[in-house]
């Protein structure tokens, strides 16, 4: 008996100190990708208010918010046994939900701190989702990264992943959005999120002024070695340095920003009769709230199950192939013709994969004219950036001489692209605009009319 009790106990010893530790739940195993301390944080450590909870509580934490997006509107609630812990999120998301599984922001930062930033997101999940992208929106542009996992234990299926996003200028607000393209387990369980901004890493390089070039021309001409080597130079060669140089010093750091356009609008410097446009989309699937200065009545439509914010005033969609996945309406008017507008800046998807547009008008007006009452044309692309990871494109499509119609409603369709990180399209910007065709007034007619007569006759003359 007292063997068998030894036994048992040297059996307890060995699996209490010798087995594999087992991970913690609602506690980092990984080292805080960030090392020293951050400028700005948020960390949740405890999920007290759903889908949104405004109150990080992790020691140090300024303001920020967490949002959860379960797939199709299907409930969030809190992780319902001790097994997954207390505070802890679970929710349905199947694989391939690219409509977003989670959406943070830290905000109540300094705008006008110089430098940039490096700006982390860290999370921890079980029974897990594979993620993979994350967005960074700041008040002017969007920034992408694709996760690192820090940490796994497959006994659990804890995952600890996080994105880097550097060199980043300051802002008021950082909005993060973090994308879910499988799952083992058609669920998604979180149990931490940390935000970190860590200060001024890279002095951000002002372009050189015209009075510092010339300045610095002259102290070269000053110094003997240097013009020993300038007196081979022409003025004209010398000329054409100094212009490459402050074009090099104030173009190096340009990029393209999305919710900005980067291309001319195309209908040039025509006054618009009808405007709409949208550069804030704030109603998902029907934004009838057009926000640009001047715009009158429409409305931007996403057709297509699945849509749904993606952050930054932006809206999302999956792919459809059918004419009308995307609608977009102007008020408008009868009598006259017009040119009519429709520009899109869109992300992700490549502009390609819009595959018609259709203009429909007012069937009265069209059957007044013995006209159909739809028009096709043909996409023009203007922009296209990949550098930043999310494919900004911005297109438009023109129909011309248009009769005045009570509203113009254009149908888009676009292909079905393949899945993965590219499976949806960012809607960021949006406006229709319609131009007046001139008319000759009357008086221009008669002379019309009255010098071809006259070109007539002196041609009669010349052939008598």
């Amino acid at each position: 008996m007292n063997k068998f009790i030894r036994l048992l106990t040297v059996l307890y010893v060995f699996l209490f100190f010798v087995s594999p530790a087992k991970a913690a739940f609602d506690v980092w195993d990984a080292a805080a990708p960030w090392g020293s301390s951050p400028t700005y944080y948020a960390g949740w450590n405890v999920f007290d208010v759903l889908p949104q909870d405004n109150t990080p509580d992790a020691p140090g934490s300024g303001t920020g918010s967490v949002f959860f997006y379960p797939y199709n509107g299907g409930p969030v609630f809190m992780a319902p046994t001790p097994y997954y812990g207390s505070g802890n999120v679970s929710m349905p998301n199947p694989a391939g939900n690219v409509s977003g599984i989670l959406s943070s922001n830290i905000s109540g930062m300094d705008p006008t701190l110089p430098g940039t930033f490096d700006v982390y997101l860290r999370l921890e999940t079980y029974k897990a989702p594979v993620l993979t992208d994350a967005y960074l929106f700041t008040s002017t542009d969007s920034y992408m990264a694709t996760s690192i996992v820090a940490y796994s234990d497959s006994n659990f299926l804890e995952y600890e992943y996080y994105w880097l996003f550097q060199g980043i200028p300051a802002d008021s607000t950082y909005q993060f959005k973090v994308l879910n393209v499988g799952n083992l387990f058609n669920q998604t369980n979180f149990t931490q999120v940390d935000i970190a901004v860590v200060g001024s890493v890279t002095p951000v390089p002002e372009p050189m002024s015209s009075s510092l070039m010339l300045a610095a021309m002259f102290m070269l001409f000053l110094n003997r070695k240097a013009s020993t080597y300038l007196k081979k130079i022409s003025k004209v060669k010398l000329f054409k340095h100094a212009l490459l140089v402050t074009a090099a010093t104030t173009t190096v750091n340009a990029h393209a920003a999305m919710d900005t356009w980067d291309s001319a609008t195309p209908w040039g410097s025509a006054t618009t009769s009808m405007y709409v446009g949208w550069n804030n989309f704030d109603q998902v699937p029907v934004d009838s709230t057009p926000d640009v200065a001047g715009s009158g009545g429409g409305s931007f439509t996403l057709n297509v199950p699945g849509s749904n914010f993606y952050g930054g005033g932006n809206v999302y969609s999956p792919p459809n192939n059918t004419n009308g996945s995307y609608s977009v309406v102007m008020q408008g008017s009868t009598g006259g013709f017009y040119d009519i507008y429709l520009r899109i800046e869109t992300g992700r998807a490549t502009p390609t994969t819009f595959t018609g547009a259709t203009l429909i008008i007012d069937d009265d007006v069209a059957s007044s004219l013995g006209l159909s009452n739809d028009f096709q044309t043909t996409q023009v692309v203007t922009f296209f950036d990949t550098s930043s990871g999310l494919n900004e494109s911005e297109s438009y499509w023109v129909w011309h001489n248009i009769p005045g119609s009570n509203f113009y409603n254009v149908m888009l369709a676009q292909d079905s692209q393949a899945s993965g990180s590219n499976y949806y399209t960012i809607f960021s910007q949006a406006e229709m605009a319609a131009v007046a065709i001139p008319v000759p007034e009357p008086e221009n007619k008669a002379m019309l009319m009255a010098g071809l007569l006259l070109i007539g006759m002196m041609f009669a003359r010349r052939k008598q």
